[in-house]
């Protein structure tokens, strides 16, 4: 054996040929002149294929059945099994909880490699309680700097946390995707993670439903002033017709109830919304009480008075609030998602058809 060969199981029947990527070599002097990459190296590891049986359904299936590692191993009794394309580093770890090799099991490790290691969980199904409890020692130590904003970082939480089964880091991670987010989350990265397009499709669902939500918030109190009859005074109205029109025009969200093609999330979208000035008449009154103006302060219903950019905010903050995040669950809970989307849209395509007819300008 070579001093990186490891025989996790000296009566094992099976050697798993690992090639191991040196992730800190110089690119620049990949090969060598005979043609060997000298970043790359063979760690061939002995194991026991009934540990890798019980602890993988892959590997059952490939020792167990009718492929021909199976048969080989049966006829012979031992089994060479390369694995080229696995990522030798995090295996080996895993290889050594499947074996409880426990001195040679890392306490710590950073997200980049933990990620590199659900990879190669959700690739063979390891989830035996010893690398659940691994794992979440690992997922806590790191826990503490999660991030709080939807970066390349957040991918890999999400991914981890959705391969380790862990509700509270999986909850707070598709929370901030689904309200920071600005396009499918598979859109972006640097390289590709196997997050079910489950998970990707229901964030994405609602991310636009939230968005669409807020439009069409915005076109219900807008085409409110656009009728004949007068919440205020008309130059109060107007002056809230026009501050309102301007500001949904400068968000690309006047003359249409779709989400605007451009990348957006719904935080940059609920911020701008809550900058919006609504202007109003200082001067004037309430015709009945005489004491304020109907669009700074009116009924919304009984016992409950706001203004007009407080119904507004109101909304925001009930569709933000609405972004809670995933469970581990979601497989039961998403089917009715497409079909919320399609009806918030059809419920106001009329409205839509009356507020252009209103002649409310171009955006």
């Amino acid at each position: 054996m070579s001093p990186q060969d490891r025989a996790l199981d000296p009566d094992g029947d099976i050697v798993l040929i690992l090639t191991d990527e040196d992730q800190d070599s110089d690119p620049n002097s990949s090969y060598t002149d005979d043609g060997n990459d000298p970043a790359q190296r063979e760690t061939r590891v002995q194991c026991s294929s009934k540990h890798l049986s019980l602890a993988s359904p892959v590997f059952k299936a490939m020792l167990s059945s009718n492929f021909k590692e199976s048969a080989v191993l049966q006829s012979t009794g031992t089994l060479n099994v390369p694995l080229p394309d696995d990522d030798a580093t995090p295996l080996l770890i895993l290889l050594n909880i499947i074996h409880g090799q426990t001195k040679e099991i890392p306490q710590e490790m950073d997200l980049y490699m933990l990620t590199r290691l659900a990879i190669m969980v959700d690739k063979y199904r390891l989830q035996g309680l010893a690398v659940k409890i691994m794992s979440r020692i690992w997922i806590d130590h790191l826990y503490e700097n999660k991030p709080l904003i939807w970066t390349e970082n957040s991918r890999y939480w999400m991914f981890i946390s959705w391969v380790f089964k862990h509700p509270i880091a999986f909850e707070f991670v598709t929370r901030i995707a689904e309200r920071q987010s600005v396009c499918r989350i598979d859109e972006t990265g640097e390289f590709h993670l196997p997050i079910p397009c489950l998970i990707v499709d229901t964030i994405d669902q609602h991310r636009r439903r939230a968005l669409l939500e807020i439009i069409i918030a915005l076109h219900s109190i807008l085409r409110r002033y656009q009728g004949s009859d007068l919440i205020c005074t008309m130059r109060c109205d107007a002056l809230v017709l026009g501050s309102l029109t301007k500001s949904m025009k400068s968000m690309q969200v006047l003359n249409s109830l779709n989400v605007p093609s451009s990348k957006l999330s719904f935080a940059s979208l609920a911020q701008r919304v809550r900058a919006m000035k609504i202007l109003t008449d200082t001067n004037c009154q309430d015709k009945d009480s005489r004491t304020s103006c109907r669009n700074t302060l009116y009924k919304v219903k009984e016992g409950e008075t706001v203004g007009v950019k407080d119904e507004i905010l109101a909304s925001v903050k009930e569709l933000e609030d609405g972004l809670c995040g995933l469970g581990l669950d979601i497989v039961d809970n998403t089917q009715h998602f497409d079909a919320s989307l399609a009806e918030a849209s059809r419920r106001y395509t009329v409205e839509l058809d009356i507020t252009k007819r209103g002649n409310v300008g171009t955006s």
